[in-house]
């Protein structure tokens, strides 16, 4: 029972690092190519990816592979689209209150 706690955590473990370095890889991706991407090539680009990362979680799910890396794999990926995609969809639904697009998102709306 020790020994699949410990393995457990490890996975938890590198889960968590997967998902950490798909929000930073994502982000540092989404910040170089601001300026050379339209809204919309970053958006099917970023859906692009999630939407791969889906198909390689069925198709890993269906082979059954034993070990984690397998299934990480998925998480990094599928975090890279969706930090590529957010800013964008964070800019797109500002453009829905135009008179509010340029406060913060954190800001509760009563405050401003």
């Amino acid at each position: 029972v020790v020994g699949a706690l410990v393995d457990a955590h490890r996975g938890g473990i590198v889960t968590q690092n997967a998902v950490g370095a798909g929000l930073i890889g994502g982000s540092a991706l989404a910040g170089r190519y601001a300026v050379r991407w339209s809204g919309n090539k970053t958006l099917v680009r970023g859906f692009a990816l999630m939407a791969a990362a889906n198909l390689y979680n069925l198709a890993v799910c269906a082979a059954a592979p034993a070990g984690a890396g397998w299934y990480v794999a998925y998480v990094f990926i599928f975090n890279i689209g969706m930090s590529l995609a957010i800013p964008t969809l964070t800019m797109r639904a500002l453009d829905c209150v135009p008179a509010r697009r340029h406060c913060q998102m954190s800001v509760p709306p009563d405050v401003v």
